[in-house]
């Protein structure tokens, strides 16, 4: 019972975190792709 109730408390936590950080990598890694090749060119109609 007392693991069920800190999977409740502590697992959204912890996904909350690892996605705040998978996120700052993944825009880290953007920013220097894009830098690289000289930026990203969109069209909109």
């Amino acid at each position: 019972m007392l693991f069920g109730a800190g999977a409740i408390i502590v697992l959204p936590v912890f996904y909350g975190i690892l996605g705040f950080l998978s996120g700052i990598i993944t825009a880290l890694v953007f920013n220097a792709v894009t830098g690289i090749i000289g930026g990203l060119e969109l069209e909109v109609e």
